[in-house]
C-alpha cells in the first residue's frame, strides 16, 4: 500500500522532471504549482488504511487508529518460547528481552499455594498479518465496535513481542480474555505481582485513551530503565506511557535520604543557667 509519504515523494520527483523540460519562466510557473500541491497534500488528512479485505478506515489527527497507537511489528525470528510451565503447547513466542523476567515470574507463581500450576500465557507475540486475521474476522459488528476489544493491524501491542495477554489453566465460570478475569486467583496475583517482573497493565479501567479495560493485557517494560532490554522497550512504549499510563506499573527504585547524625550537645541534659538579675541603674 502507498502511503502518505510516498505520495509527496512522487509528487516532488515530478514537478522536478518536469522544470527540465521547460523555459525558465515556464519552469518556476510550474514549479511553485507544484510546491502549492506537495503543500496540500503535507496538510491533508492521513490517507485511508486497508484493515481488512473488505475494509478501509482513516488514521485520527493524532496518529491513533480507533484510539490504538501504531506499532511496527518486531521481526519473528527473534522470538522466543515463553516457559513451558505457563504456555505447555509452546505456541508462546516473546522477545528476548522479556524471558528471564517471565522465567522468575512463572517459578514465583508455581510456588505459590493460591495459583501453583495455573498461571497460563494465553496470547504472545502475533505478526501483522495474524493480527489482521484476528481483528477481520469480527468486524461484522463493526470497525468502531470491533476495536473496542482487538487493536487493528499495525496498531497492536503484541506486534513488538513485549505483550502477553495472561490467563489460567481452570477458567471455571470465568472465561478466560474477560473482565471477570481480575478476581479470579491468577489474576489478583498479577496485579500485585506482575510490576515486580517489569510488568505493566496497558489498558487498566477508565484509562484516557479510551480503549476497553483489559486486565489480561500486559507489557514488559523491565523494573527499571537499567534492566538489559528495557531502555528498548520503553522507547517503544515511550508515547503510550507519558499519555496514557498504565497501572499498575513498576516503580523505579525510590530515593533513599540519608541523614547523617549530628555531634553530641555538651549540653544535653543540664539544666539551663539561671538567668541573671538585673543591676539596678544608680540615679
Amino acid at each position: 500500500m502507498v502511503g502518505q509519504h510516498d505520495v509527496k515523494l512522487v509528487s516532488a520527483r515530478r514537478v522536478m522532471e518536469r522544470t527540465n523540460d521547460m523555459g525558465e519562466a515556464g519552469a518556476m510557473g510550474k514549479l511553485k504549482n507544484g510546491l502549492m500541491t506537495i503543500a496540500a497534500l503535507a496538510a491533508s488528512p492521513a490517507l485511508a488504511q486497508q484493515l481488512c479485505p473488505t475494509a478501509t478506515s482513516q488514521p485520527q489527527a493524532d496518529g491513533r487508529m480507533f484510539n490504538h497507537l501504531p506499532y511496527a511489528e518486531t521481526n519473528g525470528a527473534i522470538m522466543q518460547p515463553a516457559p513451558p510451565s505457563i504456555s505447555p503447547d509452546g505456541s508462546c513466542k516473546v522477545h528476548p528481552a522479556i524471558v528471564a523476567d517471565l522465567m522468575r515470574m512463572a517459578a514465583d507463581a508455581d510456588r505459590d499455594p493460591m495459583i501453583a500450576g495455573q498461571l497460563r500465557a494465553l496470547s504472545c507475540w502475533r505478526g501483522t498479518e495474524y493480527q489482521r486475521m484476528v481483528f477481520c474476522n469480527g468486524i461484522h459488528i463493526g470497525l468502531m465496535q470491533r476495536a473496542q476489544t482487538s487493536a487493528p493491524p499495525g496498531y497492536s501491542e503484541h506486534a513488538t513481542g513485549y505483550v502477553i495477554d495472561f490467563g489460567t489453566a481452570n477458567p471455571g465460570d470465568c472465561p478466560n480474555i474477560e473482565g471477570c478475569f481480575a478476581a479470579s486467583p491468577v489474576g489478583q496475583w498479577l496485579l500485585k505481582n506482575a510490576p515486580r517482573y517489569g510488568f505493566e497493565l496497558s489498558f487498566p479501567a477508565g484509562s484516557k485513551q479510551r480503549v476497553t479495560w483489559e486486565p489480561w493485557h500486559w507489557r514488559w517494560v523491565g523494573t527499571s530503565g537499567g534492566v538489559p532490554g528495557a531502555a528498548s522497550a520503553r522507547a517503544v512504549f515511550a508515547r503510550a506511557r507519558a499519555e496514557y499510563p498504565a497501572s499498575p506499573s513498576p516503580q523505579e527504585a525510590p530515593l533513599v535520604i540519608r541523614v547523617m547524625s549530628q555531634p553530641e550537645n555538651p549540653n544535653a541534659g543540664k539544666p539551663p543557667p539561671a538567668p541573671e538579675e538585673k543591676r539596678k541603674r544608680r540615679r
